[in-house]
């Protein structure tokens, strides 16, 4: 048996970052960064973003937006819809930082689907005012 000497105090609680179930969760983003694609043809925003509220509370969705590709329109065109949702959702009608979505509660709707590898992931679907 190993001893320890801690106490709670010592460090923050893992965050859960699973599958949740299809559905509407009430969350925020906490982090956003600009990031190129495994090919480097094209860049996305990669967003974290936390549930604040009900059974999932404190799990964790990483979405993305794609906002520029060499390879192919389609994923940028639904990029831009998600972006516009987002805007739309946080009342950021221009915004000129990612971070101004950071902490601005929102609705989202999941859905599950399985990536290329066969592994079930969820995805933001739909987001929306927190307030309506």
């Amino acid at each position: 048996m190993a001893r320890l000497d801690l106490t709670g105090a010592d460090a923050s609680p893992a965050i859960c970052e699973d599958i949740v179930p299809d559905g509407e969760y009430l969350a925020v983003i906490v982090r956003s960064h600009l990031r190129w694609t495994r090919t480097r043809k094209g860049r996305y925003i990669q967003l974290v973003v936390r549930i604040i509220d009900g059974d999932f509370e404190g799990f964790q969705i990483v979405d993305r937006c794609y906002v520029e590709s060499r390879a192919s329109a389609g994923p940028v065109d639904e990029g831009r819809r998600k972006l516009a949702g987002l805007c739309a959702a946080t009342g950021v009608a221009r915004p000129k930082d990612t971070s101004e979505f950071h902490g601005v509660p929102v609705r989202i709707i999941v859905r599950n689907r399985y990536d290329r590898n066969g592994s079930p992931r969820s995805e933001i679907r739909e987001w929306k005012e927190a307030r309506g």
